[in-house]
């Protein structure tokens, strides 16, 4: 008779999964209140120069209006430097794409929004390695680090579900950087940083 398999050997980043996609969660709900707050205002002072013309983000939205989840996944996603892709037609004869990040083009206070995924991910990473026992933090990191298993997918799938009619065509998240950035990149080192952190805290304790 053959025993039950152990699967945490094939399958090590299992009980890191449901961490990222918490932590993915998490993240993102955190933005909710405070796309309600500021977004419109963002979009209003998001600028870019296009050929002859200077245009604000809100001339290209057109009269469709961005859902406040919708508006809270597009600050997520500006948040872990993903920019939003806006396809722009000044006239029949020209059409270009242009990539533009609501948090960086406003400067200022909006800028503390890129500390709220990194520290998510970060106590994400200490607590979904809970059970690593090592003295080495680089160790527990790369435990740690395996949280995007659960958050690539979320990368992916968000960026289509962020999609908003614009003048010009679809704006959406770039699928680039929500793909690997968002889902991979981003998740992975932060909480890389949390799991060593982790350690690097119990040793001051001991």
């Amino acid at each position: 008779m053959v025993g039950p398999r152990n699967t945490r050997v094939r399958y090590p980043a299992g009980k890191r999964a449901p961490y990222g996609v918490a932590a993915f969660l998490v993240g993102y709900l955190a933005f909710l209140p405070l796309a309600a707050w500021t977004y419109q205002s963002l979009l209003a002072s998001a600028q870019f120069e296009l050929s002859s013309f200077r245009l604000s983000l809100t001339d290209v939205l057109g009269p469709s209006v961005v859902s406040t989840p919708v508006a809270a996944g597009h600050l997520f996603y500006n948040a872990q430097l993903a920019p939003l892709s806006v396809p722009v037609s000044t006239g029949a004869e020209f059409r270009a794409s242009v990539t533009i990040n609501l948090l960086l083009e406003a400067g200022g206070l909006p800028l503390l929004f890129l500390a709220i995924p990194a520290v998510v991910y970060t106590v994400a990473g200490a607590l979904a390695t809970r059970d690593v026992d090592t003295t080495f933090g680089m160790r527990r990191a790369k435990k740690a680090a395996l949280l995007f298993t659960g958050t690539a997918p979320l990368g992916l799938i968000g960026a289509f579900l962020l999609r908003v009619p614009g003048e010009g065509g679809t704006i959406m998240p770039s699928i680039l950087w929500a793909t690997f950035g968002v889902g991979v990149i981003y998740p992975a080192f932060f909480a890389g940083v949390g799991g060593y952190l982790a350690v690097v805290y119990s040793r001051r304790r001991e």
